[in-house]
Parts: structure tokens; sequence; C-alpha cells
């Protein structure tokens, strides 16, 4: 029967189960003190994973943000209540299949992220013809291999639509000032008037 020290990580005890069930742990002293069954691992992980799993769900929701995320064959994995808005697409529409069933290759910086290992920081970007969001990625990395990509967005589409409603208005003005300017009457009455007598001159 195999023993482990008290302060053996679980991922590396859970392996040995392979080998011997329950394993014995042992003090610094060597002094046996307990056991460790498999089944008892395996509770201890799962309430871990419980645990994580209702963290993550809820920072999730909890963010104002479009969050989704993709695995690495780029099936959809986590899409916000915010995205679900923002997009008009409900996760249960996504979950689980590849987002280029949903999204134009071309548009998704997430994939391009996922393809090169490349993050992005607060750009802005058009996933949609009739959207413009500001946008943060990065790759999900697990042993040092990429096994996902996870993206943030902002919508800024009424802010893009009302600073080119701003510039049309302001072009608009100013080619009005200069049909005015070209337009207004001359204070001198006699402006228009040409010649070379005296009594024009004068």
């Amino acid at each position: 029967m195999l023993s482990v020290p008290l302060d053996t990580p679980l991922s590396e005890a859970i392996p040995l189960f392979q080998q011997s069930d329950p394993l014995w742990v042992t003090d610094a002293s060597g002094q046996w003190v307990g056991c460790l069954h498999q089944a008892d691992a395996m509770r201890a992980v799962l309430q871990s994973f419980q645990y994580l799993e209702a963290y993550f769900t809820t920072l999730i929701e909890t963010l104002d943000l479009s969050i989704s995320a993709i695995d690495e064959e780029a099936n959809v994995v986590v899409w916000s209540q915010v995205a679900e808005q923002l997009f008009s697409l409900k996760a249960n529409e996504l979950l689980g299949k590849p987002i280029t069933n949903f999204f134009s290759a071309e548009m998704l910086a997430m994939l391009k992220t996922l393809q090169t290992g490349e993050a992005v920081h607060r750009k802005h970007h058009q996933p949609r013809e009739d959207l413009f969001v500001v946008i943060n990625t990065n790759p999900i990395r697990l042993n040092g291999k990429i096994i996902g990509a996870v993206a943030t967005e902002t919508d800024i589409t009424s802010q893009v639509r009302l600073n080119q409603e701003l510039y049309d208005a302001t072009k608009k003005v100013h080619h009005l000032q200069q049909e005015m300017a070209r337009l207004k009457p001359s204070s001198d009455p006699f402006h228009e008037i040409k010649g070379k007598s005296k009594a024009i001159a004068h």
C-alpha cells in the first residue's frame, strides 16, 4: 500500500489510486495519520469544481460586458446574458456549436486570437455590419497549450452613429456658411462698380 505526505496536492495523489486505494497519509515525521480513499478524493474534486463554477457563473453575469469564449475547436462554451442582448442570440442557440455558424470568420477577433495566441486590448471592432464594439481578447492556456479564447465587448454603436451624424451636420453647416458668405452683399454699395474715372475713384 502506498503512502503520501500530508501536504501532497490532490493533482499528484489522484494518479496514485491506480496503484493503491486507499493511500496512507503520513505527517512530516513519516508517521501514519490516516488514509485517503479514491471516492473521498473525487468528492473533494467535485466540490471544488462546483465552487469554481458558482463563482465563475456569478462573475460572468455580474459584469456589464458581453463575454464569450470558445474552445480549441472554436465551439462556443460561454455566452453571457449581455452577449445575448447585444447580438440577439440566446446562449442555448450557440453553446456547443462553432461560432462561425453565426458570425463571419473575418469579423471574429476572438477566432484570430485562438489561432495566433495574440491578445487584443481596447480595439474598435465591427463583428457585424450594424454593430460597433470595443473588444478585448485573450487566449486561454493550459500547461502552455492554447485550449480556447475569451472576448469581452462593449457596445459603442450609438456613439459611432452619433459621431457620424455630428460630422455630417458639421459639414452641412460649414457648406452653408460658405454659401452665405458668398451671397452676402458688401457694405460698400459701389463694390461691384469698376472703372478708373476720378468720380468713381472718389
